[in-house]
Order: C-alpha cells, then sequence, then structure tokens
C-alpha cells in the first residue's frame, strides 16, 4: 500500500488526487488516502498508517503557506506544519518507509530535517521551468530514464532555503535553488509538481488567481515527468504489483 497525504480544503483537493492516481498507475485498493489537513486526522492516526505502508507521497497545497497573513489560515497552516514535521521525524528516525514530498511536502521534509523554509517571492515559479539535475541527481535512481535537463511544471511561492544537513543537492532550476534533494537512502523532496501535466496546470492555475499573474509561460510545452513515481515506487519502495 502506498499512503497519499493530502492537505486541501478547497476544490484543489479532489484534482490532486485524480493527477496522483493517473500517474501512479496503480489499482485503486494499492493507495490510502488521508487529508493532514483535517483537524479530526491525529498524528497518532497518520503513523498508523505509515507503518502499514510500502511508501508515503505528501502532497501540496495552494491556498496558503509560509507568508500567510490571515490569523485564522496562519494558525491553520503551523498545525500542519507542527502535525506533519512531529511525524515526519519519528518516520525518518525509524528510517522508514520512503517519502517523497512535493512542493508543500518537500518543504516539510526539508523543516523536519533542520532546514529553513519561508515565503521566498526571489524564489517564486508558476509555470513550466527548466530543472537541472546536479551530478548526484544524475546517478539517482529516482530520475533514472531522465536526461540532465527536463521540463516540470512550478506552483510556489515559498522555498527551501538551505540543504537539510547530511543531504545530497539532486535539482536546482534558474530561480529555485533546492529542486530536489535526499536524505538519506529513502527520503525526497521535490519543489515541483511531477504529477501535473501542462493541461492539469493550467486547470489548477484557473483556481488560484494570485498564481496566475506569476504565471511564467504562454506556449504549450511536453512535460513527462510522471516517470518519477514509476521510480519511486519500483526502485525506491520495491513496490510489487
Amino acid at each position: 500500500m502506498i499512503l497519499l497525504i493530502q492537505f486541501r480544503r478547497d476544490q484543489s483537493g479532489w484534482h490532486e488526487l485524480k493527477c496522483f492516481y493517473e500517474s501512479l498507475d496503480l489499482s485503486y485498493n494499492q493507495i490510502q488516502i488521508i487529508n493532514a489537513g483535517s483537524e479530526t486526522i491525529s498524528s497518532k492516526e497518520i503513523l498508523s498508517l505509515a507503518r502499514k505502508s510500502k511508501g508515503i507521497i505528501i502532497g501540496g497545497l495552494g491556498e496558503t503557506g509560509y507568508g500567510e497573513i490571515n490569523v485564522e489560515k496562519k494558525f491553520w497552516f503551523n498545525n500542519i506544519r507542527e502535525k506533519m514535521v512531529f511525524v515526519l521525524k519519528k518516520i525518518i528516525k525509524k528510517n522508514q518507509p520512503p517519502v517523497l514530498g512535493i512542493c508543500f511536502g518537500h518543504q516539510l521534509l526539508a523543516e523536519s530535517l533542520g532546514a529553513k523554509v519561508d515565503f521566498s517571492p526571489k524564489q517564486a515559479e508558476t509555470g513550466v521551468t527548466k530543472i537541472h539535475l546536479t551530478k548526484e541527481g544524475m546517478a539517482d535512481p529516482l530520475f533514472k530514464g531522465f536526461n540532465s535537463m527536463f521540463l516540470a511544471i512550478e506552483g510556489h511561492k515559498d522555498a527551501v532555503l538551505n540543504l537539510p544537513k547530511k543531504s545530497l543537492h539532486l535539482a536546482y532550476s534558474h530561480r529555485c535553488l533546492i529542486q530536489a534533494f535526499r536524505y538519506k537512502k529513502f527520503f525526497y523532496g521535490l519543489q515541483f509538481h511531477p504529477e501535473l501535466n501542462y493541461k492539469d496546470f493550467l486547470f489548477r492555475l484557473s483556481l488560484y488567481p494570485d498564481y496566475q499573474k506569476q504565471k511564467t509561460v504562454n506556449q504549450k510545452p511536453i512535460v513527462k515527468t510522471k516517470l518519477i513515481f514509476k521510480n519511486f515506487l519500483f526502485q525506491i519502495c520495491d513496490l510489487r504489483v
């Protein structure tokens, strides 16, 4: 079983689930879905499901972030952070199961490892971005089958500001230095969205007017990043279908 952790409260939640389901290419009963953004979901429940999982994928969050100024949203956001940082530290300590954090999930994983994450307008990206693999990234099983440069969908205003200690730097972009990292053998963070193609990106963008203002591409490029999930499931998690 693969545990998919979501946080979204708005209509992007079902769309994120659709994109992950299409990208993972697993039977529906092989995926356990939980929304850690719900106040009724405790860290204990998440850890219980994690122990039964072959791997964990942590999704993104579009309606708020580290730069939130609305008091109510900031309170909710910080509660999620505290819950997930606690959960991730426990998982990392046990060194299992493997984790793939995407966008907000990437930021939470980095924060759990002691890195600084914050609102970062200079590193904000929305649209299709060129991702460059480092030497370590080219050799990593997560990026097996990728060229040293590939296109990926971005949608973030926050960024990981420093590489977590004892982590490998796997990828970067022109604006955002830490696009991907790995801690130990099984814990990965990706700032970009491998579950999104360009069509899905345009729909997601329609839900967030603030992000539309930052859109950085107008042409229709071909984005092929779903191979990352195949690599994570079968190379990292050793999943058997």
